[in-house]
């Protein structure tokens, strides 16, 4: 058993102040002798051995109460036999790290990481549950299972330092809740340590719902409980870095890089106007180091077009963006690289030539000098043969695809790829990753300019821009719409992006792999909606999906920290990082990775940045209806969440010995009122 409160021990010398009360009362009688008390005391030595009984029993019960009220005030937690006293019984304890970029920012008030002292913590609580076998999930890696050896081992595992990259909330769940229902424990539970970012936890994924499922039905038909500790604190005063954009440019005998960035602030300061500062951005390129000035105003502060002069002779290289520490040192420093210009190419098939040419416009539109857009045109009547090598967006403007088209369209979307479906002038069955279209139907005249009635704005393809503008989602002006239907059980995430006035969906995204679908309900064409002529909406949904495309194909030279295994082949090894990497830890750290020839970027998740903690009715409606508790930690003086507080057993001793106490302090042989003798 420990103590939330443990300063209450120092109250402990309390626990003898009865007896030094009773002591004191035995001094302050003077003894007496008196010749007619020889009688009394003749008769009252019957009695003596059953009166020091009674005051043996109201000393110790007096004792019990001052003891049982001080450990009262020190909220005891308990597991293993504690915790059994109270009905518990714990067999097996699955312990859930979320191991991403943000769980590496400091708890306020010590010097240790979120994810350091949740892990000090949970040692602490699994010393006193002592379950029968501990099982370890890391998020950032949710498809393993570890076993460590016992309690102690579990420092050995090197979670406490966290990665830089994003955890998967729901899929460490989907294991844990495989694994318990595979071993068969008795008493189980499920342990997770997070900062509940909404993009980690992803509380619109569908397989949250038979995660809970599958949890209810184990432990004997009881369920697991799931305890969370959160962190949902973030310091105000954080600053993040991030580079836009990176291009070689030569000038005659001389080279330089050119240089977007973007330094973050977690809040901004007060409403006085007082809100602008300047901040150090240290940037190393080939060895060598400058500084330059960011002057931020409010939340953000950008520099643009900052050149940095390097040698001729280096055609490609890597260098990184830093700014001075904090307590999140995940987010301080960017790495980049850069070589020849790349090739962005997106593909078309569309049976309406106004929207492909709509799409394409949008795609070539350069987002950037450093980037070179390409757009490939699909013949409309080869659905059959899609080939997407070298493709990393894709447009479909056609008949949901079956067959070879259809497990060609997955393995692109499985590999990172982005597809973007649009409703065919005429929709047939079928469906793709459990989405298919339904019919086409009006928009009521009075009700097409403010149609759009949600849509995500924190993330995705419809989400604010970085200064926390809002894309015009609700302006759009819609005519008609074609309903987008859900087939079957998909094994996949199905998350509503954008939908109308009523609950009908008019984007929708379904996760595949590494890549996603999205199915939106409209046209961009006049028929259907101003999109083509209104332009900013679509456009950044045509980036995005790009961005997000090439970041996970590999299409640049910036790319996300992930578990990727293909970053642990041999030909792949580190040039730069944050800190030494050992082999498994690879593609999970910020740094350099090179091939001999190339450069590859692996920074955190932008997303990482935003620290969007989800309210803890999210995470329990998730999860529902297992019993969930959460207990949120925002500062160093909470601790030991991950076990049950047992304080009312000891509120329960204190008035059972004030109740003795009651009843032995009663005098004996006493007449009832109102009884004459």
């Amino acid at each position: 058993m420990n103590l939330l409160q443990p300063i209450a021990l120092f109250a402990l010398p309390l626990v003898a102040l009865p007896v030094v009360v009773h002591l004191l009362h035995r001094r302050r009688h003077r003894v007496v002798e008196w010749g007619a008390m020889m009688f009394l005391l003749d008769g009252e030595r019957s009695s003596r051995g059953r009166q020091r009984l009674r005051e043996f029993l109201l000393l110790a019960a007096r004792t019990l109460a001052v003891l049982a009220l001080l450990l009262t005030l020190g909220r005891p937690i308990a597991g293993g036999w504690a915790a059994r006293v109270a009905g518990e019984r714990l067999d097996q304890v699955v312990l859930i790290v979320d191991r991403s970029s943000s769980m590496g920012e400091e708890v306020g008030g010590l010097p240790e990481t979120k994810l350091a002292f949740g892990l000090r913590g949970a040692s602490d609580a699994l010393a006193v549950a002592s379950p029968r076998e501990l099982i370890v999930i890391d998020a950032t890696r949710p498809s393993e299972v570890l076993r460590p050896e016992s309690i102690d081992a579990l420092s050995a595992l090197g979670f406490n330092e966290a990665t830089s990259a994003s955890s998967e909330l729901v899929a460490a769940f989907e294991t844990a809740a495989g694994y318990i229902e595979e071993a068969g424990a008795g008493r189980a539970e499920v342990w997770a340590l997070t900062d509940a970012q909404r993009e980690d936890w992803s509380p619109e994924d569908g397989r949250w719902e038979a995660v809970a499922q599958e949890l209810t039905g184990v432990s004997g038909g009881g369920g697991a409980r799931v305890r969370l500790t959160t962190f949902p604190e973030v310091a105000g005063d954080n600053l993040s870095i991030r580079v836009v954009s990176v291009r070689r440019e030569s000038e005659g005998e001389a080279a330089a890089l050119v240089l977007d960035l973007v330094v973050t602030r977690a809040a901004a300061t007060d409403a006085s106007g007082d809100t602008a500062m300047r901040v150090p951005v240290a940037i190393e390129v080939g060895g060598a180091r400058t500084t330059v000035e960011v002057e931020l105003t409010g939340k953000e502060g950008r520099l643009v077009g900052h050149r940095v002069a390097i040698d001729p002779q280096l055609e490609s290289g890597y260098g990184a963006v830093a700014l001075p520490a904090d307590r999140r040192a995940g987010d301080d420093r960017f790495w980049f690289s850069f070589g020849s210009t790349p090739v962005i190419e997106t593909a078309v098939l569309a049976q309406s030539p106004a929207v492909g040419a709509v799409v394409s416009v949008a795609a070539k539109s350069p987002a950037g000098p450093d980037v070179i857009h390409e757009v490939r045109q699909l013949a409309s009547g080869l659905e059959a043969d899609v080939d997407l090598d070298g493709v990393t967006f894709l447009a479909w403007q056609a008949p949901l695809p079956e067959g070879e088209a259809a497990a060609e369209v997955k393995r692109f979307c499985e590999a990172g790829g982005v597809v973007l479906f649009l409703p065919p002038p005429v929709p047939a069955g079928g469906s793709f990753a459990g989405l298919g279209w339904g019919q086409w139907g009006l928009v009521e005249q009075e009700a097409r300019d403010s149609a759009v009635k949600t849509w995500r704005a924190d993330a995705d393809l419809l989400a604010s821009g970085a200064d926390g503008t809002p894309l015009p989602v609700g302006e759009v002006t819609l005519r008609r719409v074609c309903s987008i239907r859900a087939v079957g059980e998909a094994p996949v995430a199905r998350i509503p992006i954008a939908g109308l006035d009523g609950g009908q969906a008019l984007m929708t995204k379904s996760a595949l792999g590494r890549g996603a679908a999205y199915f939106m309900g409209t046209l961009p064409e006049s028929r259907s909606s101003d999109l083509a002529t209104q332009g900013i909406v679509f456009m950044a949904v045509v980036h995005r999906a790009l961005d997000q495309a090439a970041a996970a194909l590999g299409s640049e030279e910036q790319q996300v920290a992930s578990a990727d295994k293909r970053w642990l082949e041999e030909r792949w090894s580190v040039a730069a990082s944050d800190r030494p990497d050992s082999l498994a830890e690879r593609g999970r750290r910020a740094g350099v990775l090179t091939d001999g020839e190339a450069f590859v970027a692996l920074n955190r998740p932008l997303a990482e940045d935003a620290s969007r903690s989800l309210p803890e009715e999210a995470l329990t409606e998730s999860l529902a209806p297992l019993d969930v508790v959460v207990t949120t930690t925002r500062t160093a003086t909470a601790g030991g969440s991950l076990l049950d507080e047992v304080w009312r057993i000891f509120l329960f001793l204190v008035l059972g010995a004030l109740i003795a106490e009651l009843l032995l302090c009663a005098p004996e042989g006493s007449a009832p009122r109102g009884v004459e003798e």
